[in-house]
C-alpha cells in the first residue's frame, strides 16, 4: 500500500512538473501558436487571393491579457491585378496597411468569460499607415454597378454576446492615410500626423451610438496634420495645415486652409465653359464651436454656436471675355436656405483680419480692373432655415466693415426678410473720407475714366430691394473732382486720354457736392434705382444699385429713375391692353 501511495505521488509530481513545463512552454510560445493559427486561417480564406498578410512578431499572454504585434503589414497581392474580373470587381477598393507597433493590454479574461464584459486597460497604435487603392477603370466601375447590386440583409439579427466594453484609453500616434488612384497614378487624398486619444470609454454593443450621444467617455481629442484633397474632375484642390476635433467640448479647429484653382486666370473661365468667378482662398484658422453632435447623429441637423474665420485672403477673378450663361437665374443666398432639407442653425459667423480682392477683366482689355478690400471684418447673425427660430431671434443680418480700395472706411449692413422665400431685402452703409483717385484701379479699365483729382468727404446710402428693382437714396459729399476720358491705344498697349471728351466730361460732371460757390447749401441727395439683372448674384445687385446712386450724384438726372420706371411700365401696360382689345375685336369680327 505504501509503495502504491509513493508511486501515485511520484506520478502526481511528474504530472505537475510536466504541466509547469507545458505552461511555461505555452507562455513562451502562445504568441507563435496564435500567429500560426492566424496565418493558417488567412491562407484558407478568399482574402489570401487579394492580400498578403505578414507580421514580424506576435507576443501574447492570455493570463495577463496582453497582446503586442510588431511590424504588421497588409498589402494587395501582386497577382491580384491580373486576376479575373469576378474577383477584381468584387473588391473595387483595396487596402494597404502597415503598423510598426500595436499593443493591447489589461484585458480581463475572467470578467469576459464570467460576465461577458470586455474590460481593456489600453490600446496603443504607433505610426500606422493606411492606403486605400482605387484600381478600377471607369468602364469597369460601370460594369460593376450593373452586376453588383446590394442585397438586402434578410438574416435574423443575432443577440450580441458582449454586454458592454470598457476601455481605459485608446491612442494612435503619428498615423497617416491616403486615397490613391492606381489607374491615373495620382494621390487623391493624403493626411499625415494623425493623433487620437480616447479615455474612459464605455460602449454598449447594442447601442454603440450612445457612446457619443451620452458622452460615456472621459476625453476625446483627434488631431490631423497636413491634408490635401485633389479633385480629379473638379476645378479646385483643397489643402489643410492641421485640424483638431474635441468631442468633449464639441469644437473643431482647422488651420491653414487653402482652396487653389487648378487653372490660371486666363484658362479658368474657358475650361469651365461659361463666365464664372474664379476663387483663390487662403484661411489662417477656422473655429467651429458648440457643434450639437447629438442632433447631427440623430436627424442630420446642423447646430453651431459660432463659426470664427481669421485671416481670410479671398481673391475673386471674373473674365468677361468668356460667354455668359443667360439660362441661369441664381436665388438670393437666404432663399437657398429653404432648399436645405436638414435643420440648420448657426448663431454667429465671424470673419476677422481678412482681405478681399475682386478683379474683373473687361472684354479686349489687357489687365483686369480691381476692387480691393482690406481690414475686412464681417458678422453674420441668425443663419437658419427654421421659421420658429427666425420668429424668435430674427432673420439673417450681415454687418461688414472694411477699407475699400485700401483707403476709405466702408460699413455695409444687409437685412433679409423673415420669409426666406421672399427676395425682398434692404441694405445701407457709408464710406469715410478718402482720395477718389483710388477708384482708378476699377474705373480706368472698365469704364475708361481716370480720376485726376478729387476728395471724398463722406458717402451715405440706403435702399430697399425686391425681385424687380432696388430703390433708395445716396448722398456723396466731395470736392475738386476732375476726370480724364480714356481710350485704348493698341500700339502703346495702354490707355490714353481723349482731350475733347475729357473737357466735355468735366463740364457735365459735378466737381463739387455741395457746389464750391455755395458751401452752406445742403449736399445733393441722389436717387438709387436699378432694375435687377436676374442672371446675376445679390452682390452684383447691390453694387449696381450703389453705382446708380454715384452716377446720379456726379451727373444729376442721368440714368433711370423710379418715376421713369413707372411711366415705362404704365406705357407697356397700356400697349398690352390695347393689343388685347385689338385681338378681342378681331375674334369677334371673325366670329360674325
Amino acid at each position: 500500500m505504501k509503495k502504491v501511495l509513493v508511486g501515485f505521488l511520484v506520478i502526481i509530481l511528474i504530472l505537475i512538473v510536466v504541466a509547469i513545463v507545458a505552461l511555461k512552454w505555452l507562455d513562451k510560445n502562445q504568441g507563435k501558436i496564435a500567429g500560426s493559427l492566424i496565418r493558417e486561417k488567412f491562407s484558407k480564406s478568399e482574402l489570401s487571393k487579394v492580400y498578403q498578410l505578414d507580421f514580424k512578431e506576435l507576443d501574447l499572454n492570455i493570463l495577463s491579457g496582453r497582446l503586442v504585434i510588431h511590424d504588421f503589414s497588409l498589402k494587395p497581392d501582386s497577382l491580384f491585378y491580373q486576376a479575373d474580373d469576378t474577383l477584381r470587381l468584387k473588391y473595387p477598393v483595396l487596402i494597404e496597411a502597415s503598423v510598426p507597433f500595436l499593443s493591447l493590454s489589461g484585458v480581463d479574461i475572467v470578467e469576459l468569460v464570467k460576465n461577458k464584459h470586455v474590460i481593456i486597460g489600453g490600446i496603443e497604435i504607433s505610426q500606422p499607415g493606411i492606403r486605400f487603392i482605387d484600381h478600377l477603370t471607369k468602364e469597369e466601375k460601370q460594369l460593376r454597378s450593373k452586376n453588383y447590386q446590394p442585397q438586402p440583409d434578410t438574416a435574423a439579427k443575432k443577440s450580441n454576446p458582449i454586454n458592454f466594453v470598457n476601455l481605459s484609453y485608446f491612442r494612435i500616434k503619428g498615423g497617416c492615410a491616403e486615397f490613391y488612384n492606381r489607374v491615373t497614378d495620382k494621390s487623391i487624398f493624403k493626411a499625415d500626423s494623425i493623433q487620437l486619444l480616447l479615455s474612459e470609454v464605455l460602449v454598449d454593443p447594442e447601442k454603440p451610438m450612445n457612446t457619443i450621444l451620452d458622452k460615456t467617455f472621459g476625453s476625446s481629442v483627434f488631431k490631423v496634420g497636413t491634408v490635401f484633397f485633389k479633385n480629379e474632375k473638379g476645378f479646385y484642390d483643397l489643402d489643410l495645415g492641421g485640424s483638431t476635433l474635441n468631442l468633449e467640448e464639441n469644437n473643431l479647429e482647422i488651420n491653414g486652409l487653402k482652396l487653389t484653382p487648378k487653372y490660371n486666370k486666363a484658362q479658368f473661365g474657358h475650361k469651365f465653359g461659361k463666365q464664372t468667378d474664379r476663387f483663390d482662398i487662403k484661411i489662417q484658422s477656422i473655429n467651429l464651436r458648440g457643434f450639437d453632435m447629438n442632433r447631427f447623429l440623430l436627424s442630420g441637423g446642423i447646430v453651431l454656436n459660432s463659426v470664427k474665420v481669421s485671416g481670410l485672403d479671398l481673391q475673386i477673378h471674373r473674365d468677361k471675355n468668356v460667354p455668359f450663361d443667360f439660362s441661369k437665374y441664381p436665388k438670393m443666398p437666404w432663399q437657398s436656405l429653404v432648399q436645405v432639407k436638414s435643420y440648420l442653425q448657426i448663431d454667429t459667423i465671424e470673419v476677422s483680419n481678412s482681405s478681399i480682392l475682386y478683379e474683373e477683366l473687361a472684354p479686349e482689355q489687357p489687365d483686369a480692373g480691381k476692387v480691393p478690400l482690406s481690414d475686412v471684418n464681417i458678422r453674420i447673425y441668425n443663419v437658419s432655415n427654421d421659421s420658429v427660430f427666425i420668429s424668435k431671434y430674427g432673420p439673417v443680418t450681415v454687418q461688414l466693415q472694411a477699407k475699400v480700395f485700401n483707403k476709405g472706411d466702408l460699413v455695409l449692413n444687409i437685412d433679409v426678410p423673415e420669409d426666406l422665400n421672399s427676395a425682398n431685402f434692404s441694405f445701407s452703409g457709408r464710406i469715410g473720407p478718402m482720395d477718389m483717385r483710388a477708384f482708378n484701379s476699377i474705373t480706368e479699365l472698365n469704364v475708361h475714366v481716370n480720376i485726376e483729382n478729387g476728395t471724398l468727404d463722406s458717402l451715405v446710402f440706403r435702399a430697399d430691394a425686391n425681385e424687380e428693382y432696388a430703390r433708395g437714396q445716396l448722398m456723396m459729399v466731395y470736392d475738386n473732382l476732375k476726370i480724364k476720358v480714356l481710350k485704348k491705344d493698341d500700339e502703346k498697349k495702354k490707355m490714353t486720354e481723349i482731350g475733347l471728351l475729357s473737357w466735355l466730361g468735366n463740364q457735365v460732371v459735378k466737381g463739387f457736392n455741395p457746389a464750391d460757390n455755395k458751401p452752406n447749401d445742403k449736399p445733393l441727395v441722389a436717387e438709387i434705382f436699378v432694375e435687377r439683372d436676374k442672371n446675376k448674384s445679390v452682390f452684383n445687385y447691390i453694387v449696381k444699385s450703389f453705382i446708380s446712386g454715384i452716377k446720379g450724384s456726379l451727373v444729376p438726372g442721368i440714368g433711370k429713375t423710379y418715376q421713369k420706371y413707372q411711366k415705362q411700365k404704365a406705357k407697356e401696360q397700356r400697349k398690352e391692353q390695347k393689343q388685347q382689345k385689338h385681338e378681342k375685336h378681331q375674334q369677334e369680327k371673325s366670329g360674325k
